[in-house]
């Protein structure tokens, strides 16, 4: 069953990983290049007695293949440069946002977190195997409760060309999943309506002898249609204790050249909460994922999810903006479950004001590693550029070779 809702383990966000692959193609390549390079250049060098980027005085047709074989040297040199340049030019475009204040459409699966999940899927018979003629259509709302939150599933049965068929349930139960030595817990019944030829059942954990468990409750189904049995089950992980309690509304301002939401928390157990929130702008059009990932105390404290300036100058939304769909959960490492559940708050929950765009700040992020990426990408660039222009003086600054990403970066510069 896909998650949705709160989200992802704690673990590398796809900036680091997506550095780190760069990182790990460039080495490696780098390395392969400079060694096909030397291999190519040294043999020919030696038999020829041509020195790369001077031409032979006595030039002749036997000379030829010397000279092709120092062609292809150049190209390599050249390729040297260009995936230099790409890497660094890549590297500092992927991180000229902080980590915590994104584009949203880098997490398409982020946009709408509290969407139901959606399956349709031929029925799968008691007895076992499926039947291709029934299709069911099944949605989920939740696949992680906090305290006091329900989940409520939906099953209709069609035929294959799309028409509702009688649907009866025979017996449904809602159980905690438990292993090793764990004690069980009393399977209960969750509530279930047939409208329409559709199932509707709601479970509320905190309402039911499964309140104080603490992991995945499953819910099975047993049903009929034209009757044929079937079978079917939906998983939630619940977390039966609140880690800490939302205290009143968000608030924005404009520091330090970005847009800062701070949301007021109620801390019961300290440790590292993970929260996110989603930024629309005033069309209603996603613009950004904010997330807080960091240790808070016990006690009041304020959590501070700023919207990055540079951001919001190239997205150029139109204000007011909105933060919606604010989810969190208190990790625990090491655990499994790996996580306390906050309330979610569901929809918009705030409505900024409206600021100027050109009152935000243009600059990059910056930080102690990206600084040390970036100083060590120039540091590969001005390598192969020296080996190039020492084996062929006579490339110049104007006519060093370019990767794609820095030509489109300068394009897109020069755009008022």
């Amino acid at each position: 069953m896909p998650a949705n809702g709160h989200s992802g383990r704690f673990r590398l966000s796809g900036l680091q990983i997506a550095a780190l692959t760069i990182v790990i193609a460039a080495l490696i390549a780098g390395v392969v290049l400079q060694l096909r390079t030397e291999q190519a250049i040294a043999p020919v060098v030696a038999a020829a007695g041509v020195r790369p980027g001077t031409a032979s005085p006595q030039a002749t047709t036997a000379a030829l293949p010397a000279e092709a074989a120092l062609g292809r040297s150049k190209a390599m040199l050249e390729q040297q440069v260009v995936m230099a340049d790409q890497t660094l030019c890549q590297y500092q475009y992927q991180t000229r946002y902080p980590n915590t204040s994104r584009p949203v459409s880098e997490h398409p699966d982020q946009v709408y977190p509290n969407q139901p999940v959606l399956e349709r899927h031929a029925m799968r018979k008691a007895g076992g195997g499926t039947d291709n003629t029934i299709q069911m259509q099944s949605s989920q709302n939740r696949v992680y409760l906090a305290q006091n939150e329900s989940a409520e599933f939906v099953l209709a049965a069609v035929s294959q060309n799309g028409q509702k068929l009688p649907l009866e349930a025979e017996k449904i139960i809602s159980k905690g999943l438990v292993f090793g030595n764990t004690r069980p817990v009393a399977d209960v019944v969750p509530d279930m309506q047939n409208s329409d030829g559709m199932l509707r059942i709601r479970l509320t954990p905190q309402q039911t002898s499964l309140a104080t468990f603490h992991g995945t409750i499953r819910t099975e189904l047993q049903y009929r249609v034209n009757g044929q049995a079937g079978q079917i089950f939906w998983d939630v992980i619940y977390s039966p204790q609140l880690p800490a309690q939302w205290v009143g509304n968000p608030a924005d301002s404009l520091q330090e050249g970005a847009l800062q939401f701070a949301l007021k928390l109620q801390v019961n157990l300290p440790g590292r909460y993970v929260i996110t929130a989603r930024v629309d702008d005033a069309r209603g059009t996603p613009l950004a994922l904010l997330t807080f990932n960091d240790l808070l105390n016990q006690g009041m404290n304020n959590v501070r999810m700023p919207l990055a300036g540079n951001l919001i100058r190239d997205l150029n939304p139109v204000f007011p903006l909105r933060l919606r769909d604010i989810e969190g959960y208190l990790l625990k490492e090491d655990a499994d479950p790996d996580r306390l559940l906050l309330p979610r708050l569901d929809g918009e929950r705030l409505q900024t004001r409206t600021y100027a765009v050109k009152g935000f700040s243009d600059q990059e992020w910056q930080s102690e590693e990206r600084t040390r990426y970036l100083t060590e990408f120039r540091k590969d660039l001005m390598l192969a550029q020296g080996a190039l222009q020492k084996a062929w003086p006579e490339v110049t600054t104007q006519t060093m070779p370019r990767s794609d990403c820095s030509r489109q970066r300068e394009v897109s510069a020069q755009v008022p």
